[in-house]
């Protein structure tokens, strides 16, 4: 945390001061205060852009709505996260504001602020995201590099945990990919994926991830064994031959197709065609999970979630950060729990990083959960090693 540069964006002074006591405390020392818009953004002219804006809306002179749509458009922050009094649904609101101004949005933070909801904003964007600027084009991947990783043996599997909220019992992982890129050291998908979308390779990368996943089970032994879940784009599933591969590639690690979840974002969901649609089919009568990735964000209509075989919900970890600072997400949450429980659909909450969002979630009936609270993305030996650590049926320590 001590590389990250912060903006505390707060017209009260003794506020702004207990704000940037807590941020030392937290390891933070490149920061700085301003009292309103205006005096921000002459700030940041001399200073450069910063990783985080921690920022108020009612301000004096220049509000803080204003600010934000200025900063963005000249890239002097890059990233947000609210710290103000105004009331829930308008601070909904001005995080959609700062999403669709491009903008990294970290959270809501109300305007009472306890150290581990600090601490959880500053993670988010340190795990999330590079510095502000702090890339040169001799620092951005090429196409040409993404397109040796995959020949090279340069990506590399990471397992998140999944627990199941009730026992807190272990039940699977989603399996996500770095890149250790032999210039620039390890990378998430955000440095690989475009590029890889650019030349046509994310079916390889699909299939990569694919194998691996189903080494790594065959290497484990049979009852240690958990589902992985796999993101799959919309656009793979037109392709006729994915139940075939599929089901090849479980016959030659000889495992059952109940250990592979295909995990599908809702945005992919309203023009799904029809060869899509039997393949969704071929592969929930394989014995294959489905699921619905980042639910709540994306526009799918309620007839089109009941027409696909879909078998469970991914509650996008937005509303899990939201969930106790807004009334209206909280409702959201409790309403597409109820809705996965009528569908007989399983739910997963992502983005747990609290024990007080776990209890909140046990209490609405939500069966499984991943999060910071139970383990970060591991590399393969790693996750073992956690599955053999974990202290099952006690309440985690907060990350």
């Amino acid at each position: 945390m001590e590389t990250l540069s912060i903006l505390v964006l707060e017209d009260h002074p003794f506020q702004a001061q207990v704000v940037a006591q807590q941020l030392r405390t937290l390891g933070c020392r490149n920061l700085f205060c301003a009292a309103d818009g205006e005096a921000a953004l002459v700030r940041l002219s001399s200073h450069g852009p910063v990783d985080i804006a921690l920022c108020d809306i009612n301000l004096p002179g220049m509000d803080g709505l204003t600010f934000l749509r200025k900063a963005a458009e000249c890239g002097a922050i890059r990233s947000v996260a609210l710290f103000s009094g105004l009331a829930p649904d308008l601070r909904l609101a001005a995080l959609q504001l700062a999403r669709l101004l491009g903008l990294q949005v970290l959270g809501d933070l109300g305007k009472v602020l306890s150290p581990d909801s600090l601490r959880n904003v500053l993670l988010r964007y340190r795990r999330g995201a590079p510095a502000a600027g702090a890339q040169s084009d001799d620092a951005q991947p090429t196409a040409q590099e993404a397109r040796l990783a995959l020949i090279q043996g340069q990506l590399v599997p990471y397992y998140q945990p999944k627990v199941d909220l009730r026992s807190l019992q272990p039940a699977g992982a989603e399996v996500l990919v770095r890149w250790q890129h032999p210039r620039l050291g390890l990378l998430g998908p955000a440095g690989l994926l475009p590029l890889l979308e650019e030349l046509g390779l994310v079916r390889d990368l699909t299939e990569y991830l694919l194998k691996a996943a189903m080494a790594f089970l065959q290497w484990q032994q049979p009852e240690s064994r958990l589902p992985l879940a796999i993101n799959c784009p919309p656009y793979l599933l037109e392709e006729p031959d994915l139940p075939g591969r599929l089901q090849e590639l479980l016959d030659y690690y000889r495992l059952p197709s109940s250990l592979i979840n295909v995990e599908i974002t809702e945005n992919g969901l309203p023009g799904i065609a029809a060869n899509s649609l039997e393949n969704l089919l071929r592969l929930r009568l394989m014995g294959c999970g489905i699921a619905i990735d980042d639910f709540g964000t994306g526009t799918s209509s309620l007839q089109r979630l009941c027409q696909l075989p879909c078998n469970e919900l991914k509650l996008d970890a937005s509303f899990i950060h939201g969930m106790e600072q807004n009334p209206r997400v909280l409702a959201a949450v409790t309403s597409s729990l109820a809705l996965a429980a009528s569908l007989g659909m399983n739910a997963v909450a992502e983005g747990i990083e609290s024990t007080r969002q776990l209890e909140q979630l046990r209490e609405l009936g939500c069966a499984q959960g991943q999060g910071y609270l139970f383990g970060h993305p591991m590399p393969g030996r790693e996750f073992a090693n956690w599955l053999r650590r974990w202290p099952g049926s006690t309440l985690p320590k907060e990350a």
